[in-house]
């Protein structure tokens, strides 16, 4: 596992994401973590600070997402004939890891959850 730290496209725009290799017999290697340098400063991350908390939170949540690639490849990937896991349940889960702080993932599954009360809501109106 490599956690690399790098300008990944500027500020506020992709804070991190992590990816994995896979072998010619299909077995994930080369793991690795990428946090965007341009989100964060060395002032930015001293100890209590809210950017340390994203920092950590981010951190986690991507080494939950390298967890589930390594355990779970058919399913993280829709490999072998899997189904690919439903985005709800994969930045859930990794949500859940990084402690649930409001790192800018939280948006998408809020989108999701809304749409899902919405239909539900409209089945029980009918």
């Amino acid at each position: 596992m490599e956690l690399r730290i790098e300008y990944v496209d500027g500020a506020y725009g992709t804070l991190a994401y992590a990816q994995v290799s896979f072998s010619s017999q299909g077995r994930p290697f080369n793991m690795q973590i990428t946090v965007d340098a341009a989100d964060f400063s060395d002032a930015s991350i001293q100890d209590g600070s809210a950017d340390q908390a994203t920092l950590k939170s981010t951190i986690a949540h991507e080494l939950m997402h390298s967890v589930m690639q390594y355990t779970l490849s058919d399913g993280m990937f829709g490999r072998n004939g899997a189904e690919k896991y439903p985005e709800w349940f994969v930045e859930g889960t990794a949500q859940l890891a990084g402690g649930g702080f409001p790192t800018g993932w939280n948006t998408r599954l809020q989108q999701i959850a809304g749409q899902l009360t919405d239909a539900n809501d409209a089945s029980q109106d009918g």
